[in-house]
């Protein structure tokens, strides 16, 4: 199955170049459909004709971002993000957290359709 995420550049430059292994969402009615195996196409929220192509290679649940960080190795968090699971409350209420819990999916960039200025 074929799934469309949004990606804002930084997070999208960093699964890019391969420092960012890991997507991290709330698992909400529309990530709970995501498998190991499935296609995850990633597209620039500012500029859509911008995307990657990746395969899920693992997926990881979690209540909250807290737990599911703890449960990520540390080899497989991208050590150029400075950001922390406190961060993720920019994007997601803790209402929608304790609703739905989390989940961190692990991918593989198989695909790049970039201009060469994202390169």
């Amino acid at each position: 199955m074929t799934h469309h995420f949004r990606l804002q550049v930084s997070p999208f430059t960093r699964i890019q170049n391969g420092t960012k292994t890991f997507e991290i969402r709330l698992n909400d009615e529309k990530r709970r459909k995501v498998q190991i195996g499935d296609e995850i196409i990633f597209t620039l929220m500012s500029d859509p004709t911008q995307s990657l192509t990746t395969t899920v290679t693992n997926l990881i649940h979690a209540q909250t971002f807290r737990d599911l960080y703890e449960q990520l190795p540390l080899k497989l968090l991208d050590k150029n993000d400075k950001n922390s699971w406190t961060d993720l409350y920019k994007y997601y209420s803790k209402e929608d957290e304790a609703l739905f819990g989390v989940v961190g999916i692990q991918i593989t960039v198989t695909d790049s359709t970039t201009s060469p200025k994202m390169k």
